[in-house]
């Protein structure tokens, strides 16, 4: 019967580990999405999209004015031909350190499609992800 409970009380600890991450890699996400300088380059009344290609993500809900962010594969990419998305290609996340690399893809519907990346390093204090840098890559 000890073993029983023992082996209970282990998948609960795994699954509340497996829920925090998932709650820290959310929180991240949606702190790169809230980087003030990006504010000007979101559609206007458009929800904002993730493409699941270089990192993927499960069960994350981040949002952006109120409306949820949708995930879409490359090739719904390809067929819905979003104005914007973001491509997360670097999601290292060590112990209260993350180092986070994405590309920001915007006014893909017109002649001169741009295209903003960043390396983000954040850090976390308590239950919070803080943004130490954002720098601007090539």
């Amino acid at each position: 019967m000890k073993k029983i409970y023992f082996l209970l009380l282990a998948l609960c600890c795994a699954g509340i580990v497996r829920a925090q991450s998932l709650t820290d890699e959310e929180k991240i996400v949606q702190q790169c999405i809230n980087l003030k300088f990006l504010d000007k380059l979101y559609p206007k009344d458009v929800p904002l999209y993730i493409m699941q290609h270089k990192v993927s993500f499960d069960n994350i809900h981040p949002s952006h004015n109120g409306k949820k962010v949708s995930f879409l594969s490359k090739d719904q990419i390809k067929d819905q031909h979003p104005d914007a998305y973001f491509l997360f290609w670097t999601f290292n996340v060590t112990g209260n350190d993350a180092r986070i690399e994405f590309v920001y893809n915007y006014d893909q519907n017109t002649t001169e499609a741009k295209e903003f990346k960043a390396a983000v390093l954040l850090e976390k204090q308590g239950v919070n992800w803080i943004i130490k840098d954002t720098q601007p890559t090539r």
